[in-house]
């Protein structure tokens, strides 16, 4: 059965709409089957301040609040947090995806947040939880076009171009990336660079269509 839902974030900017564009985020959170503690992220967006309009990414459960970690300690403010991890870990995975698709909203409809370089790794790349902290810290400096394509800049072409959304078709925006995931067997690597290619893989896939 289906147990994430397609969630439409708000959000207004005023360079979209000084530049008449319709800002919207779509967002949907699935768990990966084969391994519960796994979830998949998907999004699919023309805001300007992601780097990708199309992305999928395996989250693990603990990386969720590695990241909220991570925005605590420079936005004591954080409002929206998750419930206590031995509590909500021994909840049905309908309730876990519920917390977890509500956390990832709020960040994402926070300018503030969205704009943090740890959150736009954590929604749009693999790249570990220990790799996104050294980013903070300075060790290191990834960039989300970087691996998600690599290597193909046509394609970087076509994920960075923003359309303008009329309120008409508003409703038929990227339907087909927000089915559920599609079957497939992990290992428990949580969110470890070994999903990497898998993931690129998917992106690729869902530009051709």
């Amino acid at each position: 059965s289906k147990l994430g839902k397609k969630v439409e974030v708000e959000m207004e900017d005023e360079y979209d709409l000084k530049n008449n564009i319709k800002c919207q985020i779509i967002l949907r959170v699935d768990p990966v089957e084969g391994d519960p503690s796994l979830y998949c992220i998907k999004i699919a967006t023309n805001y300007h301040l992601f780097e990708l309009q199309k992305s999928c990414v395996s989250r693990s459960f603990s990386s969720f609040y590695f990241l909220e970690r991570i925005i605590s300690s420079y936005l004591p403010s954080l409002t929206q947090k998750l419930p206590s991890k031995p509590m909500l870990w021994t909840t049905s995975q309908k309730t876990k995806i519920h917390n977890l698709t509500k956390f990832l909203s709020h960040l994402m409809s926070r300018r503030d947040i969205l704009a943090s370089k740890a959150v736009q790794l954590f929604l749009q790349t693999q790249l570990s939880m220990e790799f996104i902290k050294n980013n903070l810290e300075g060790r290191r400096n990834d960039n989300v076009i970087q691996h998600k394509t690599g290597k193909s800049e046509k394609i970087k072409e076509i994920l960075t171009i923003i359309p303008k959304i009329e309120s008409t078709n508003k409703e038929n925006w990227l339907k087909s990336l927000l089915k559920k995931p599609e079957r497939r067997r992990s290992s428990s690597l949580g969110d470890g660079l070994v999903l990497l290619g898998s993931s690129v893989c998917n992106i690729l896939q869902a530009v051709n269509e």
